[in-house]
């Protein structure tokens, strides 16, 4: 199939990466023969949760501005990272509180949980989607 629509395409491989899963639980071992399902959830194999079994220190401003130093400034990104590289004193004690706040109550934004995803062209024909 050739794509030519960008929302076509889009949702194309939206749908293709989305159905990854689903395909590798109902795919059969190298004879063919054993099919791989009822994989057991990791809850399984756990100890039941105790919620005071873990401590994590609170992260500090001067850790994320090193964190953002290290960002590779060639890296794709919605905010160029030459940007927040400038402004990471500024951001930095903002980044900690959001983040802190966030391990304290066990909650993440809604907002952040979305990405942009790029599909990466590997190698062969370029209109399969399994190429990417």
């Amino acid at each position: 199939k050739q794509w030519y629509q960008r929302r076509v395409i889009a949702n194309a491989f939206n749908s293709y990466f989305t159905s990854i899963a689903s395909q590798m639980n109902s795919a059969t071992d190298s004879l063919g023969e054993i099919p791989i399902t009822n994989i057991p959830k990791y809850t399984e194999f756990l100890p039941p949760s105790n919620p005071n079994s873990i401590f994590m220190a609170d992260c500090s401003s001067a850790e994320i501005e090193k964190l953002i130093a290290d960002l590779q400034s060639g890296k794709s990104s919605d905010i160029p990272i030459s940007i927040v590289k400038k402004t990471s004193r500024i951001i930095s004690p903002i980044l900690e509180r959001l983040y802190n706040d966030c391990m304290q109550n066990g909650t993440f934004p809604t907002d952040l949980k979305q990405a942009k995803v790029t599909p990466i062209y590997k190698k062969g024909n370029a209109e399969l989607l399994s190429n990417y």
